[in-house]
């Protein structure tokens, strides 16, 4: 799936709505449950709306970051520096599904 043109702007839009929800429910839930842990993290009430938060995060790194980059950068090197974008972001998807799995095990 390509995120290009439109979808990628209702892409964008969802996630800036999700996190936007998501931000002061998870600010409301430290401030009241102390979240103290990262154990406490992955409660059975934070872990979904976390991993989707996650996502959408990325998802929204990405469409943002790559707009940014095709309005601004020389379109010779364009190419190889959006492929490292995606790059990072993968790598940064993965360390956080590491992280997941290390505190499920907690």
């Amino acid at each position: 799936m390509r995120l290009t043109g439109k979808r990628a702007f209702v892409w964008q839009q969802v996630s800036a709505a999700y996190l936007a929800l998501y931000t002061p429910y998870l600010v409301w839930l430290s401030l009241t449950q102390s979240i103290g842990s990262l154990a406490d993290l992955f409660s059975p009430s934070l872990l979904v709306p976390s991993l989707i938060a996650l996502i959408l995060l990325l998802i929204h790194a990405w469409v943002g970051l790559r707009d940014v980059m095709i309005d601004y950068l020389p379109r010779p090197h364009l190419s190889g520096l959006l492929r490292g974008l995606l790059v990072l972001l993968i790598l940064i998807g993965l360390n956080l599904a590491w992280l997941l799995t290390q505190g499920l095990t907690l």
